[in-house]
């Protein structure tokens, strides 16, 4: 559409000053109301020109109503609606969910180009704690459990908690968490009661239309734990999570003691295995679900004897064949120390397998003890 300049004309027509105006508010940033979660109406105020196309790089603008829980497609009035995408460090992508929230200020820019030709727009968002597309994420977070109870507390500086994975985050900071499993909904399990001696995840989540964080529990079982809330009983009001630690518990569903800093829990010690190698200087595999939660990533502890009339020779690795394996050596010290004979440390054994490790002694006449002083997730 062109734009007539008066100046220079003899003879003006209305229809020339409508051009002007159409012209003019086309090339605007156009305000709207919106309708819609999912599937999005845009209704431009009145007083403006009416939108008989979409024209590239023409910009939209209103206030989101309510969270996107999936991929969205936006029409203006009753012109058809297209796919609305938002733009990554590879390029467009279609919205997965909550990459909108509720009352802040959103923008749409047409793009013939996207969808292959069958145009798009553009998602600008405005969200003050909001980021993209961090996902999960804890700093210098340190955490306890006494022990003989269900009840574990946090101290966390700061936290990036998402409601899906890519999806939109928000940060909080100065946050002091604590979690009950003894009691359901926010603050303690997700639903009925923590495991028995079994893996459990307690997640940080976020409420946005109170600004409140809390904790819930989650039994992840045979499973590592997602880095968000995995479960369907996220409590009511609450959107956004990210995991802040995953442990054991006991027989009575306590959560087993421990104290975390950051992705490293300490527990224990507790040991994994006391007795002989069944055949010397050959790898066996060793369970060690009795110290370590499903998702545990690395672990370090402790390897030697009992016996103070001999030095120790034990290999820890992540497989039989020896992969990453560490030695420990530990001469004759003539004298006990805590049980041990002679003992040694290993540190951040990767579990290729959950919950296993394998090691081997030197020889199969000294008894060997084994056990776990903490892990990383």
């Amino acid at each position: 559409m062109s734009f007539t300049y008066f100046a220079n004309l003899t003879q003006a027509t209305g229809k020339e000053l409508d051009d002007n105006y159409a012209a003019l508010g086309a090339s605007v940033v156009v305000p709207c109301t919106l309708a819609g979660t999912n599937t999005i109406t845009l209704t431009p105020s009145g007083n403006l020109p009416t939108i008989t196309a979409y024209a590239n790089y023409q910009m939209f603008a209103a206030v989101a109503s309510a969270y996107n829980t999936s991929s969205q497609t936006m029409q203006v009035g009753t012109l058809p609606g297209v796919n609305v995408y938002k733009d990554t460090a590879t390029g467009p992508a279609l919205l997965t969910g909550y990459e909108i929230a509720p009352n802040n200020l959103v923008f749409y820019t047409y793009d013939s180009t996207l969808n292959s030709g069958a145009g798009g727009w553009h998602l600008i968002v405005s969200a003050s704690n909001a980021v993209q597309p961090q996902t999960g994420v804890a700093r210098t977070l340190s955490g306890v459990a006494p022990g003989s109870a269900k009840t574990a507390t946090w101290v966390a500086p700061e936290l990036t908690a998402s409601a899906t994975l890519g999806g939109l985050s928000v940060k909080g900071a100065s946050q002091s968490l604590s979690f009950n499993g003894a009691t359901t909904g926010a603050g303690g399990m997700d639903t009925g009661s923590t495991p028995t001696s079994g893996s459990l995840a307690v997640y940080a989540i976020y409420n946005p239309s109170t600004s409140t964080w809390n904790t819930l529990g989650y039994a992840s079982g045979s499973a590592a734990p997602a880095a968000v809330y995995p479960g369907t009983h996220m409590p009511s009001g609450y959107v956004f999570s990210v995991l802040l630690w995953t442990g054991l518990t006991d027989s009575s569903g306590n959560v087993i003691q421990f104290q975390q800093f950051d992705r490293t829990v300490f527990v224990g010690p507790t040991q994994v295995f006391s007795g002989t190698a069944g055949t010397a200087n050959t790898y066996a595999t060793l369970a060690i679900s009795s110290a370590v939660p499903y998702g545990a990533l690395t672990v370090f502890g402790t390897a030697g004897s009992t016996s103070v009339a001999a030095a120790a020779q034990v290999a820890v690795a992540s497989t039989t064949a020896g992969l990453f394996a560490q030695h420990v050596v530990a001469a004759d010290s003539g004298t006990a120390l805590d049980s041990w004979g002679t003992a040694g440390a290993f540190g951040a054994v990767p579990l290729t397998t959950a919950q296993q490790i394998a090691w081997k002694a030197g020889t199969n006449t000294v008894n060997t003890t084994i056990s776990v002083n903490g892990y990383t997730f």
